[in-house]
């Protein structure tokens, strides 16, 4: 924010340079920085205190369990990155008219030279419902699954509250990320030299991306399940399996299909679900089925209450375009707002008439017994 607030304070609504592009950027890298030194100072300060008569060997115990952590969690780095890495490939395959050349080995390259920035416009906006909430779950959840790792029958009915609150906030976030995408991407880009055509090229590419924000979140949770277990290197070995068909599918579709830049996104998100699949069985053979009944009819539920937040909404932005003049960036505004606050209402006014436990877990509210069997 201070580093946005200084490019413009240098240059106000003037066309950007590349001075103030390096502001933004620096920006990203110092409060990195810092928030890792921060982490660092706070884990100093949660240090256990010397109770012994040996303040030495307490010292080196300490040190040696922070190795411990840092040396387990490499595993767990890597199977949660797999989106990262996938993303990553795309946007080298992405980039090559810009790095290399409108052509490969003689023939024209298939995607454009502004591929690339179609691409990371479209990852941002997926990002954020991602961030947002997928990650908070899988991250609040897994140190309840580190405590319960000895009880399987504990261990197990976590993970399938999680698959539910998952399925809960992900199915719905999947589905308005796609009815908004084009409103999303105006708000947030159209201005400047970002056109009508642009915010077009971006909004198709994150109809790929959003349809699986389901799974990213659900993958995230299960490989935490593996991490709790110490068995990171079953995520990893499906992590390389991913990594390699994600690589297959982009050259598939972007080199035999139409679908252009575009194709990247749909390669990572049927990449995910594939991966969530894959870490669904394998965690359900040493824990027992995690999709049992009371799963079963969580996700149906959802699934339902989604099909009727969608057709709710998608009447409520046909009614707010049909009063608002069209291309408008204001116009956008109004419709995303209309959209995204219809679908909240109706998927939250569904669940509290079913009484749905997800959305008591939602909130941030303990489940009663009876929730809690169920």
């Amino acid at each position: 924010v201070i580093a946005v607030g200084i490019a413009w304070w240098r240059g106000g609504w003037a066309p950007v340079d590349e001075s103030r592009i390096g502001i933004v950027a620096w920006g990203v890298v110092v409060a990195g920085v810092l928030q890792a030194a921060w982490t660092l100072v706070e884990l100093r300060r949660t240090q256990p205190p010397s109770t012994g008569a040996d303040p030495e060997r307490t010292r080196r115990r300490v040190v040696l369990a922070r190795r411990r952590v840092l040396r387990q969690a490499l595993p767990m780095i890597v199977g949660l990155g797999v989106l990262q890495l996938n993303t990553f490939l795309d946007g080298l395959i992405a980039s090559w008219p810009t790095v290399v050349g409108p052509t490969i080995l003689g023939h024209p390259y298939p995607l454009g030279d502004t591929a690339m920035a179609t691409l990371g416009y479209a990852s941002r906006l997926y990002e954020f419902p991602l961030g947002v909430f997928g990650l908070a779950i899988a991250t609040a959840i897994f140190p309840q699954l580190a405590r319960e790792v000895a009880d399987r029958d504990r261990f197990a009915t976590t993970i399938r509250r999680g698959i539910r609150l998952v399925m809960f906030i992900g199915v719905p976030a999947s589905v308005g990320v796609v009815l908004v995408r084009r409103e999303l991407t105006e708000v947030v880009f159209l201005g400047g030299a970002f056109d009508l055509e642009d915010v077009r090229d971006v909004a198709f590419v994150l109809l790929g991306y959003a349809v699986a924000i389901w799974s990213y979140s659900l993958v995230h949770l299960l490989v935490r399940g593996f991490y709790a277990r110490r068995e990171p290197m079953v995520a990893i070995r499906v992590a390389i399996g991913v990594v390699v068909l994600n690589l297959v599918l982009n050259l598939a579709l972007v080199f035999g299909t139409s679908l252009g830049v575009a194709g990247l996104a749909w390669s990572t998100a049927a990449c995910s679900i594939v991966q969530a699949i894959l870490l669904l069985r394998l965690l359900g053979r040493r824990t027992g089925p995690l999709l049992d009944l009371d799963v079963r009819r969580s996700v149906i539920e959802t699934l339902v209450a989604t099909a009727i937040m969608a057709g709710l909404v998608m009447l409520a932005m046909a009614g707010t375009r049909s009063m608002l003049p069209a291309g408008s960036w204001w116009a956008a505004v109004v419709v995303l707002v209309v959209a995204a606050g219809t679908g909240g209402v109706v998927h939250a006014s569904l669940s509290a008439w079913r009484r749905r436990p997800e959305l008591r877990w939602a909130l941030g509210r303990e489940a009663d017994e009876t929730e809690s069997r169920s």
